[in-house]
């Protein structure tokens, strides 16, 4: 390579390595101005949008719900984010005080439990309330609850907060402090839970059978609870009186030592178990055949679906391998059925064995 190739070669690297750091200097210069920009990005910069409103509900801002710690009031909180910002995090506060909710028996929940959102004007019928508007933004639902069995009140509004994903600062909006309260806070009451008396509900005997042979004597009775109202109630945990699940063609099979409600003193036993709706027969424990079973009535006059189906049943002088039996005498004389309306509110119904006798409340049964 000749002198003068060699001199052109050296400018051109000065030329590039010149052109490269005024590149850098650049470069740099934006980035800071960037992030000098970013990290000081106002909240409404950070989430242009942010509104709180009761959702499905009648009113936009007001909802009633009964404080039986079951029936929700739902929250929409539409939301937009800014081109920079992420993993929005909301926070649920009392307007005014800014205190956080859970508290003072509020309580904030994330799924929906299927209860109706609005209270009835007229019995029986639920008041679906009108359709959200349609929403361009993302929304975020949260549901709010009451368990202290009196009437309250309480505004609520909400707080959030996002990522910068340049710099990772955090930026906060809230809707608290805003004194206009469209979509910015939602006002909640509370109602005091309906109490239902136990002589809302009946329970009606639909089947009889006996048998006495060589003196060895078995009674048994099948039942249905149902309500005397046009409100729909349903068990509230079947769990509790161990309810027998029928096999797939809809049978059951007595099985005294699991019967919630029972009592046995030597060779005699009489015990109640409950039993699902879509139970279709029930077998007694010395079954032979079809002459020891009996069909499930599940229609009444009023087209009513039973809430839980009974079958009692009174036993002497029959064998240990037909059920428990004992010198000693063995008590479980008490059993809560607890049913919950629509709208949650619970009823706790109570079926005893007293002097051999089945009590439902203080009504003489069998």
């Amino acid at each position: 390579m000749n002198m003068f190739n060699r001199n052109i070669n050296v400018n051109t690297k000065k030329y590039t390595l010149i052109s490269v750091s005024i590149l850098l200097l650049f470069s740099n210069f934006a980035s800071k101005e960037a992030l000098a920009t970013t990290s000081y990005a106002t909240p409404t910069d950070a989430i242009p949008v942010l509104k709180i409103t009761t959702h499905r509900t009648p009113l936009t801002d007001e909802n009633k719900i009964y404080a039986n710690g079951k029936m929700q009031s739902p929250l929409a909180i539409e939301y937009k984010l800014g081109s920079d910002f992420i993993n929005p995090r909301f926070l649920i506060k009392e307007r005014y005080t800014h205190n956080l909710l859970p508290r003072d028996g509020w309580d904030v929940e994330h799924e929906f439990n299927r209860l109706p959102h609005f209270i009835s004007n007229v019995a029986g019928k639920i008041r679906k309330g009108k359709k959200p508007p349609l929403r361009t933004n993302p929304v975020r639902l949260f549901y709010i609850t009451n368990n202290t069995g009196h009437p309250d009140k309480i505004d609520v509004c909400v707080e959030l907060t996002v990522t910068n994903k340049v710099t990772l600062s955090e930026v906060t909006r809230d809707t608290c402090t805003n004194g206009d309260k469209k979509n910015n806070a939602v006002t909640i009451r509370t109602l005091v839970p309906v109490n239902y008396p136990t002589e809302t509900f009946s329970l009606t005997q639909k089947h009889q059978q006996q048998q006495d042979k060589f003196n060895k004597k078995l009674y048994i009775r099948y039942y249905e609870l149902a309500s005397k109202t046009t409100n729909k109630f349903t068990l509230a945990d079947p769990r509790r009186i161990n309810i027998r699940k029928p096999d797939s063609a809809g049978d059951v099979y007595s099985m005294p030592h699991v019967a919630p409600l029972r009592v046995s003193q030597g060779d005699r036993l009489f015990y109640v178990e409950a039993l699902r709706n879509e139970t279709k027969k029930y077998r007694r424990p010395d079954y032979v055949q079809n002459t020891t079973s009996f069909n499930l009535n599940t229609k009444n006059a009023t087209l009513v679906q039973p809430i839980v189906k009974l079958a009692a049943m009174y036993g002497k002088e029959y064998p240990q391998n037909f059920w428990p039996s004992s010198a000693k005498k063995q008590l479980s004389n008490s059993m809560t059925i607890r049913v919950i309306d629509q709208y949650g509110n619970p009823v706790d119904l109570n079926l005893t064995i007293s002097g051999w006798y089945l009590y439902f409340g203080n009504k003489l049964i069998w």
